[in-house]
């Protein structure tokens, strides 16, 4: 049985999902019709293609609508203005969200969260991600 996702938005604004471009390592990540979008200046990434893309484990949790890294250091709950880090609070600049089914989440965030270095291009609207930190991070 499974539990339709609902979606989360933040009232009186509307989303951009306009041309924006995600590379991890030099690849450009596919993302099929779930796009990255912005929201009140914030990048906001689907989970799924990133965590396969990094090769980084986790788990949706549809009922209690969390997520989790399979290493146990990130603890998120959609919608939630913080997530546990390493066991500690830390506040996020946007809560992540479910839109059409999908799980997305803030990528500041993500990145720290990852050990993955990101860089955003606003110009280009290109979101560079490199996965040499992930390693260090989950000794």
């Amino acid at each position: 049985i499974s539990t339709p996702m609902t979606e989360c938005a933040t009232p009186g604004i509307t989303p951009t999902r306009t041309d924006i471009v995600v590379t991890m390592d030099g690849r450009t990540v596919s993302f099929g019709n779930n796009q990255p979008l912005t929201e009140r200046g914030n990048v906001f990434v689907p989970l799924t293609p990133i965590m396969n893309e990094a090769q980084i484990g986790y788990y949706f949790n549809p009922q209690r609508q969390t997520v989790r890294l399979d290493n146990g250091e990130l603890y998120m709950k959609i919608g939630q203005a913080y997530a546990l880090l390493d066991g500690e609070r830390q506040n996020l600049e946007a809560p992540a969200m479910i839109r059409d089914g999908n799980v997305l989440v803030p990528l500041r965030f993500l990145a720290l969260a990852t050990g993955m270095r990101s860089l955003w291009d606003a110009r280009t609207r290109t979101v560079s991600m490199t996965t040499s930190a992930v390693v260090q991070r989950q000794h």
